[in-house]
Order: structure tokens, then sequence, then C-alpha cells
């Protein structure tokens, strides 16, 4: 039976007000104890008082910033532990050192004795369950087994039902909107005749309808933090748009100024940042042009410093992120005469592969690539644009490791000498003939030989191997795929999924992957 009883969590809200104190009395409670506060998962120190005679006093001015919103007490040796709601009133609880949420008793505060009143009335509904419980998993007489589920069901509605009306109740507190952010929807048939996603897609679009995120407080519950997770986790399909889509319509339900519009914010751009997922970094791209970055620069409290970096990292992110052109490069093949870019390639797909001669990691994949290009890229209008490092030492090391592995694909780079030119007292402008190009502007040129000095920069490339793969117009489709990942990946996009593969992704181990 699913019922939901814990309710609690994270950052601050607006304004000051009159300082409360919060009491606690429990019979038994020596030496330190602690208030603490809900970042996420995490339950954080707030404040620390010594007990004396079974009493703790805290001063709400200790607290920070740290307003509406769940909050947990306990002693030093975590017993003791109930949580409660703070939301700028006096409060008295009184507990016993064990088991202290299932005996507590509120003395003081509108608020908490709303909430411990549900609480024990869940408690009573989930003893009501047990047994219900214990006959299905015993019953073995299939229709007696289905009368049992249904009393099961029935308990279940009476339960869900409860949950709302005592949320209608209390509506204009904090614990009526943490109650009812608890309840799941309800997803109603889907009309005759309708897509066969369409409750799936009325589930996405109605999920928040339980949520008041212009509640003061309500941010700060974990009940938020694990519905943020599922939804952005579970039920929200792996495309960058529709995340896109659906993050600035949750984020709209909210006040902007506010912590809950911080909450939300930070959630989103964080979790896709730190993503490996493959197109990812295309919502932390969104995320920040709309939220961070001039001119829509909303982050309050985000420093100039924190804002400059991460706006420098969208900057070198917006161009790589699937569906954006490639920028262009051009470079010297090994005998540095011959200047190849890959805009003018004439493929199918093109495949960027920047390596390294002295990379562990790149001598294994390189020879594996080569293997593709004979054996299935080249034939099918598929390029590999590879570019080594091959500045100073590198340079001979490189051409050697081409030599004997035998690359037959393009091979270009920063090459010694012009490397060397580049960094001289001519610098690299010297190159700019290179770039010139009938319709080609003198600024467009310039950009272009700048990019190509400075590839690493350019295509973010801080360790290697790295691998882009773009479409004949030179827009990125995929990229920090393994070996085997790309051989899938361009199967599948011409067509060939069935083909017998090469190198097989469940034979791949960890460290043969491109992602960073």
């Amino acid at each position: 039976m699913k019922i939901v009883v814990g309710l609690a969590m994270v950052v601050g809200m607006f304004g000051t007000a009159l300082a409360q104190k919060i009491e606690v009395r429990m019979t038994g409670m020596t030496d330190t104890v602690y208030l603490a506060k809900y970042r996420g998962k995490q339950l954080l120190y707030a404040d620390t008082v010594v007990s004396k005679a079974g009493k703790a006093i805290f001063d709400t001015k200790r607290l920070g910033d740290y307003q509406p919103g769940m909050m947990a007490f306990l002693t030093k040796d975590n017993k003791g532990f109930f949580q409660f709601i703070y939301n700028f009133e006096d409060i008295i609880i009184e507990a016993t050192l064990e088991n202290a949420m299932q005996n507590a008793k509120v003395i003081k505060s509108e608020e908490n004795k709303q909430f411990y009143e549900y609480l024990g009335k869940i408690a009573e509904y989930k003893e009501k369950a047990k047994p219900i419980s214990m006959e299905i998993q015993k019953e073995q007489d299939e229709a007696k087994k289905k009368e049992l589920e249904k009393k099961r069901d029935d308990l279940n509605e009476e339960v869900r039902q409860f949950q709302l009306d005592f949320a209608e109740k209390n509506k204009e507190k904090l614990v009526g909107a943490l109650i009812k952010m608890s309840v799941d929807i309800k997803i109603p048939d889907a009309p005759e005749g309708a897509a066969e996603d369409w409750q799936y897609q009325w589930y996405i679009n109605h999920y928040w309808d339980h949520c008041n995120l212009k509640m003061p407080g309500i941010q700060n519950s974990e009940i938020l933090h694990a519905k943020m997770e599922y939804y952005f986790g579970d039920k929200l399909l792996l495309v960058p748009d529709s995340i896109n889509k659906y993050a600035d319509l949750l984020i709209d339900k909210c006040d902007e100024g506010t912590e809950t519009f911080r909450y939300l914010v930070n959630y989103i751009t964080s979790n896709y940042e730190r993503s490996k997922i493959l197109g990812m970094d295309a919502v932390f791209v969104h995320m920040a042009t709309n939220y961070y970055c001039e001119p829509n620069a909303k982050a309050f409290w985000m420093s100039k410093e924190q804002l400059a970096k991460l706006c420098e990292r969208r900057e070198k992110w917006a161009p790589l992120i699937p569906g954006a052109k490639a920028p262009y490069l051009k470079l010297p093949d090994s005998t540095e005469k011959n200047w190849v870019a890959f805009y003018d390639l004439d493929a199918e797909y093109k495949i960027l592969y920047f390596w390294d001669p002295d990379c562990g990691h790149c001598k294994k994949a390189t020879p594996k690539l080569q293997t593709l290009y004979e054996k299935k890229f080249k034939k099918r209008n598929i390029e590999v644009y590879a570019i080594g490092k091959a500045q100073g030492e590198d340079f001979d090391k490189w051409k050697k490791y081409i030599r004997e592995n035998n690359l037959q694909f393009y091979n270009v780079g920063l090459t010694k000498t012009v490397f060397e030119k580049a960094t001289g007292n001519d610098g690299a402008g010297q190159f700019i003939v290179h770039f010139l190009e009938k319709g080609v502007s003198t600024e467009e040129s310039l950009k272009r030989l700048n990019q190509s000095m400075n590839y690493t920069t350019t295509y973010d490339i801080f360790s290697t191997p790295r691998v882009f793969v773009l479409d004949k117009d030179n827009k990125i489709v995929a990229k920090s795929l393994s070996i085997a990942q790309l051989e899938e990946f361009l199967d599948r996009k011409q067509g060939k999924e069935n083909e017998p593969k090469i190198f097989k992704i469940e034979d791949e181990k960890p460290e043969d992957k491109m992602d960073h």
C-alpha cells in the first residue's frame, strides 16, 4: 500500500521576520542537541544548544537565511529524531527520547498541530493496511485474492481522498501544500481514438498539478526533490528540446526572484551540466542562456565571478551541442603542404577524431577506427578527419604512428612547422592565405584561422581521444562515442543496423568510452 509519510527539505525563503523560538521538551535528554535543515536529500546542521533539565531552546535568529521549510531535531547519539515545519511561529514540542516522531506532542504551533494530526491519521491507515497485505501474500484462492486486492485498493483510495481533503483544509498553510504535493495525480483513461502515447503526454503535462510552487517554503522539502528526480530522471524523454520545454513550463509556475525559483533553476542546470548522457549539454546551454547570462541574467544568488565562469562555459559548449554546425577547421596534413578543411569533404557523415600519439587510450582506439574506416565507413561515404597532436616532439611520433598503423583517413594537425611559425614573431596571420576563399569575408576567414590555430579551445579538447559525428551539412549529430558505439550509431543512421558488428558494445570496458 502506498502511503507517503515523510516530509522534509532545502534552501531558504524571502524576507525577514521577528525572531521566534523553537523549544523541545524531552525527558532523558542531556548534553548537546541539534537542529537540522534539509538541502535536497541532505540533512545539514542548522544550530546546536546544550539542553538543560530536559529542555532545549533554539533562537531562530541563528538560522540565518533558512526560513519556511521542514526541519529536524536530534540528540547527540541520533536518538530523539523528529521532523517539524518551521514557518515563522513559536514552536513547543514534547517528545520521548525513544520513538520521538511517533510520540511527539505539539504544545504550540498551529502548523505542526496540523502536521502531526495528519501523521497520526496516516499511521492509523498503515495499521489497517498491514493485515490486508499479509492476507494477500498468504491467499492461494484467486477469487478471494482479488477480493482482498479490491479491499486494499479501496483503502488506498480512502487514504488518497483523506490526503487531498486535509490538504484542501490547510491550503493556506505550508503543511497543506506539502501534503498535496505528496499525492500523485490520477491518470484518466485515454479518449477513444487517441494517440498511443496520450496518457504519457497527459501525465507529463499534469505532473505538477498538485504542487503549489508559489507557497513560500515549498522548496524546502525532500518531496519536491524526489519529484524533480523522478520527472527529469525517469519520465521525460532524453530529448534536449523536450526537456528544455518542460523545464521552462515548470519554472514559470513559480515567482521569479524567490527561493523556489532559485532551487528549480539551480537543480535543472547543475543536473544537466554534470550529465554524461549524450546531448544533455544542450539543456545546460539552454538554462545558462535563459536564466544566467545577459540579457536574461536572473540568477540573483550567483556572484559576478560565478556568473562569468558559467557563461564562459556556455560560450564553449554552445557551438558543440547536437544540432549545432561544427566550428570550421582547416589544418595541414603530415607533409605540411596540403591544408584540408573538413567542410570541403563530400561525405554523408564525417567523423572528427581528436587524438594524441602518446595517449594510451588513443593507441587502443585509433587502430580500431582505421579498421572501421577500411571495412565499413569508406565504402559507405563516411569520412574520418583525424586531428592529431603534432607540435614539437609529438610531430615525429605522430607521423610514425600514422605510417606504422597505415592510417588511411585524413590526418591533419597543428604541425611542428606551423606551430613554430604561428607562435613566432609573424604570428598565425601568415597562414591567412589558406583560409581566403571566394564568397568568404575577410572577417570570417580570420575567425576560421583563429579557430584552427586554437582547435583545442574551439572544440574544448581537454582529454583525448574525442569524437564528433557530423552530417553532410556539418551539423553535430553525436559526440563522445566509443568505437563500438560509433559503429552501432552509424550502422543505424544508414539503415545497416542488422549488419554484423566488428566491435561490440557489450565487449567494451568503461575506459573505452570517450565521454567527458
